[in-house]
């Protein structure tokens, strides 16, 4: 009862303030922001876990994230990251699925977060000790709310234009001392993982800090250790000796050749046409790089092809392609040192493969636009995952999450084809 009237006076308050108090929507709806699982527990392939956490798991993670006040920079941000840094170590910890107790290690997902709190939660990463969870030992717990429905609309278009794409399930996860919460459970780029998505011949290099062991940008990662660190990764993966020679040379000649903007040693390593269903995703998303610069970017390499895979994730952050700006720099050039990637614009310094390129994106937005449109439309029914967001939908206050329309309707234009 106390519920249903806390929503009926917000919704009020939301109808009453919704023209002259949208800056201020996200603050009026907060205490609406739970989940609301009768609608969450229809939705297909959910999965039920429970970390068994204890008393001092609760309090540890608590004091973890005790100074982050919802902001990425400035003093107070490198102030909470100093000590999450010092604090942020493995624990040993257990957790429930389908009956079934499993030992693990855990610790707060990535080295510098920014939103993965919601509330009492945070993203987790986890490592099974002891067996395998969806066939996987090592998988991360995202807090839903950080990416929402973006995770679907991302991995429908992957799907669609044939890009590899990390994917991941919806999960409700009861935590221990704490509660139940809406998660994101998202596969890593391990064997077991690549195996069963991807293909045997599919290996994916990382480490601290680096998802990828590709070079990005200028300056922000030294050759040699970046050399380094791929030996030291393919040490840890059961391989031949032939094999992991290969790797290694195929890395460093491909890292090198990024480098140095060598375009013809840069795409003999690529599959064209897969860049170009990559480059179509990221025009019409409206991408804005920071799923493919340092850290972020994640790749997967061949090894019988011998071709490098960059691919989609939840981090894909869609934006209004700027009209302001020549559209092609906009993807391929440096116009922000932290937004974009070196590789893809080594790619297509090729005034060849841009005008293939050109011809290839005009030719699939003409055939492609409806359903690309009806593929984004599809995915709204997210939005009820959530009263908040649900509630701010229905009377005009929820802000656009993607512009996958407006930005085909603008590169239609760029075409003459409007």
């Amino acid at each position: 009862m106390k519920k249903r009237l806390l929503i009926i006076l917000v919704t009020f308050a939301l109808v009453i303030l919704a023209w002259n108090l949208k800056s201020l929507s996200s603050f009026i709806s907060t205490p609406l922001r739970i989940e609301n699982f009768d609608k969450i527990k229809k939705e297909d392939g959910v999965l039920y876990l429970k970390l068994l956490f204890s008393k001092g798991d609760v309090i540890h993670f608590e004091k973890l994230y005790s100074k982050y006040k919802f902001i990425n920079a400035g003093p107070e941000y490198q102030s909470f990251i100093k000590d999450y840094l010092l604090l942020n170590k493995w624990r040993k910890s257990k957790i429930e699925y389908k009956g079934e107790v499993y030992d693990i290690k855990v610790k707060s997902m990535g080295r510098t977060p920014t939103f993965h709190k919601e509330r009492e939660f945070i993203s987790l990463n986890i490592k099974v000790l002891n067996g395998k969870i969806e066939g996987v030992s090592r998988f991360n717990l995202i807090v839903y709310w950080r990416i929402k429905r973006r995770h679907d609309v991302i991995g429908k278009l992957s799907s669609y234009l044939n890009i590899q794409c990390q994917k991941g399930k919806l999960a409700i996860v009861n935590v221990e001392g704490i509660g139940e919460k809406l998660f994101w459970f998202e596969y890593r780029l391990k064997p077991d993982y690549l195996r069963k998505e991807i293909g045997d011949n599919f290996i994916s290099l990382d480490c601290v800090n680096d998802n990828s062991l590709i070079y990005t940008n200028d300056g922000t990662k030294n050759i040699y250790l970046l050399n380094s660190q791929v030996h030291n990764e393919l040490d840890k993966l059961n391989l031949s000796n032939e094999l992991q020679s290969q790797i290694s040379k195929d890395y460093e000649k491909f890292n090198q050749a990024i480098m140095n903007q060598n375009t013809n040693v840069v795409n003999n390593y690529l599959d064209i046409e897969y860049i170009f269903r990559l480059q179509v995703f990221r025009y019409i998303y409206g991408d804005d790089s920071h799923a493919f610069n340092t850290g972020n970017l994640l790749v997967s390499y061949d090894t019988i092809k011998r071709k490098f895979f960059p691919m989609t994730h939840r981090d894909c952050i869609s934006r209004k392609l700027n009209t302001k700006i020549d559209l092609f720099s906009q993807m391929h050039n440096n116009l922000d040192r932290e937004m974009y990637s070196k590789l893809l614009e080594v790619s297509f310094l090729s005034d060849s493969i841009r005008g293939r390129f050109n011809q290839y994106l005009k030719n699939f937005i003409v055939n492609n636009s409806e359903k690309i449109n009806n593929m984004v439309e599809s995915s709204k029914h997210y939005d009820n995952f959530y009263y908040s967001t649900s509630i701010k939908t229905k009377i005009g206050l929820q802000e656009p999450v993607f512009f996958i329309k407006e930005n085909m309707n603008l590169l239609l234009k760029e075409f003459n084809l409007n």
